[in-house]
């Protein structure tokens, strides 16, 4: 509400006041320093105020996760920002939940708003079903060129689901995000180098590093969002070296002019050039990923769904309907029903009956809890049509939160 009646402040003033500003005037900053501020907003002194630059400011300036809220309110020739910061220090609890490998539970260090300039250093530790130390450091602009830097060191340790091979990673990435003039044209660049040592149960082991050096662009229109990734992965040993390239596309179709309901097509494809690929780069079809509305430990009797589990290249569509369902305080939830359907392949088995016969699909539907400040939790229902008894799942997708 405060948000709203903000933007109306931010309109009428628009008119009230149509001088051009002399004075940016900033409130509440006492960790951040006002040139970083100052570079995020579109309107600079002796700009005419516009209302659509303004909304994007204020969201702009919430959107960097440094402040619990931003205001902004034009007064005669004079631009008020108030921002209402949070700590430098933020801890907070951690859970993750892998469809396939099941719960993590940990917690995270955020050192936030360094030396005023957005840059953040978070450190976080998980337990359980995957064992996983990370560090990540993310600068939104770097001093030389107009991108964001972030760098992540990790070290993840985990058992497969059905407990024949175990996996011990450590890694580095680097990512630099190029910042457009054209905020629907993104490009991202990183660099990763990986030590892995994997073991199973029969008796192999293998120790690799490998390379990957990936190219992301992002298409983001009003209600379409397109994304690319093309990588190139390089192997010192056991592996071949390959290509792979995933894609992905949004389609969003609003129902109403408030955009609280809408329906989502979602499109994912992911494809590798070589059939020699890590079996821990290879995917589950049946996952919160792609298909969801299957218990992997509890798959349908008599059907060939086991044989269509694991697979180094995937395609999948989703059509989802989401309807506003109620509020509650700070949460507002949506109600959701959504339809997956997935084939998954080996490389050079393209063949079109081959690939009927590898379909699978599943219905259900779910609650999503917009939580205030700090993000959405899918809650879901999954059936599957394959067993008699319909068996259900529970999906929580905490992606987001």
């Amino acid at each position: 509400m405060k948000i709203k009646i903000t933007i109306l402040l931010i309109f009428l003033s628009s008119f009230i006041y149509p001088n051009t500003i002399e004075k940016i005037i900033i409130n509440g900053n006492e960790i951040t320093k006002d040139s970083t501020i100052l570079n995020l907003i579109n309107h600079t002194i002796g700009d005419t105020i516009n209302i659509n630059k303004a909304i994007e400011d204020q969201s702009k300036l919430f959107n960097t996760g440094l402040f619990y809220d931003a205001i902004i309110y034009p007064d005669s020739s004079n631009y008020y920002i108030f921002v209402f910061e949070k700590p430098k220090t933020l801890v907070r609890p951690a859970i993750d939940k892998d469809d396939i490998l099941g719960w993590s539970y940990g917690g995270s260090v955020l050192l936030n708003n360094i030396k005023g300039k957005n840059k953040k250093l978070k450190l976080s530790a998980l337990i359980g079903a995957s064992n996983v130390f990370d560090i990540k450091y993310c600068n939104p602009q770097t001093k030389y060129l107009n991108d964001s830097l972030n760098i992540n060191i990790y070290n993840k340790f985990y058992n497969n689901f059905t407990n024949n091979y175990k996996i011990y990673n450590t890694g580095a990435k680097t990512s630099i995000s190029l910042l457009t003039n054209d905020k629907n044209h993104q490009l991202n660049i990183s660099n990763k180098l990986e030590y892995t040592q994997l073991s199973f149960d029969s008796g192999p082991y293998y120790k690799t590093y490998n390379i990957t050096n990936a190219l992301i662009y992002r298409l983001n229109k009003p209600n379409d969002l397109f994304t690319i990734r093309l990588a190139h992965l390089y192997f010192n040993n056991t592996y071949q070296n390959y290509f792979s390239i995933n894609l992905e596309n949004s389609y969003y179709i609003y129902f109403n002019r408030n955009n609280n309901s809408r329906l989502v097509i979602k499109n994912k494809l992911k494809i590798n050039s070589s059939k020699n690929i890590p079996i821990y780069h290879q995917s589950y079809l049946i996952s919160e990923d792609y298909v969801r509305g299957y218990d992997i430990n509890n798959l349908p009797e008599n059907s060939n769904i086991a044989d269509k589990l694991l697979w180094s290249n995937i395609a999948t569509t989703t059509i989802q309907i989401e309807l506003p369902f109620y509020n509650l305080g700070s949460i507002s939830t949506n109600i959701l029903f959504f339809g997956d359907w997935g084939y998954g392949w080996e490389y050079g088995n393209t063949e079109l009956e081959i690939l009927k016969k590898q379909k699978i699909r599943s219905f259900g539907l779910g609650i999503r809890y917009n939580i205030m400040k700090m993000g959405s939790v899918d809650v879901c229902l999954g059936m599957n049509p394959y067993n008699r008894a319909k068996e259900i799942q529970g999906i929580a997708n905490f992606t987001n939160f």
